[in-house]
């Protein structure tokens, strides 16, 4: 793992923290308690190396994920494009095809990771490089920018904090993959998780209701890749679909 800068979190953190919070927003028996995570990016492996994104907003949930040749694009759904003005970071390139390798990121510095591994930087200097550039993003809550390279059997997964920037080296191994997200699970906290699918629309639909994504609240829509082809598995529940 190469890290710029340490900090002391440990998984029983992160474990606690969840549990905290699910406790708190579980509301009566019968209600699914949820937590709150943001966008997600995840890198693993079933029978075959994936690399994938999750989107999830508690203000703008009106958006949808659209495949474009080799890439994805968060969009907003029609009728709602004036939401576009509010805020940023709402639209961007979310997978992004290179070669033989794959980049996904909850914004706009996928374009430029993009541009230095299609010129030959290596994963880590071209997550590096941006991440410790651009920082968090520059919103009222300092959201983290997170990004994944998928490139064979290795991936790579980085976040930029606050706290810093932290890059991790992946040598994946089947049936389980590792995150990174804006909120709660953002820091590389080394945890290695189950998962199963057979093609890229199992693995996108996983992100959004697999046993530790379905805890996770506000989804809009998932995508991910596999075996040279995109999968996107939309949810509208809870949320205004685009029509």
């Amino acid at each position: 793992m190469v890290k710029t800068k340490n900090h002391n979190w440990k998984i029983v953190d992160i474990i606690q923290k969840i549990m905290k919070e699910l406790r708190k927003n579980s509301g009566t028996k019968e209600q699914e308690p949820k937590i709150y995570c943001g966008r997600v990016v995840i890198v693993g492996m079933t029978e075959k190396p994936f690399i994938g994104y999750r989107l999830s907003s508690s203000s703008f949930p009106n958006r949808e994920m659209v495949a474009d040749g080799e890439s994805v694009r968060v969009v907003s759904c029609k009728g709602f494009e004036e939401e576009n003005s509010k805020n940023p970071y709402l639209i961007y390139k979310c997978l992004q095809k290179v070669g033989s390798r794959v980049i996904v990121a909850n914004g706009t510095h996928i374009e430029e990771i993009f541009s230095l591994v299609q010129n030959n930087q290596h994963p880590v200097k071209a997550i590096e490089k941006v991440l410790k550039e651009l920082g968090p993003e520059q919103d009222e809550h300092l959201t983290p920018r997170i990004v994944g390279i998928l490139a064979g059997t290795t991936g790579y997964l980085g976040v930029a904090t606050p706290r810093g920037i932290e890059i991790e080296k992946i040598e994946l191994k089947p049936k389980s993959f590792k995150l990174v997200a804006t909120n709660h699970f953002d820091y590389l906290s080394g945890a290695l998780f189950e998962i199963w699918g057979r093609n890229e629309n199992e693995i996108a639909r996983f992100l959004l209701k697999g046993p530790l994504f379905k805890t996770m609240s506000h989804p809009i829509s998932a995508c991910a890749f596999m075996d040279g082809k995109i999968g996107i598995w939309p949810e509208a529940q809870n949320h205004k679909t685009c029509q």
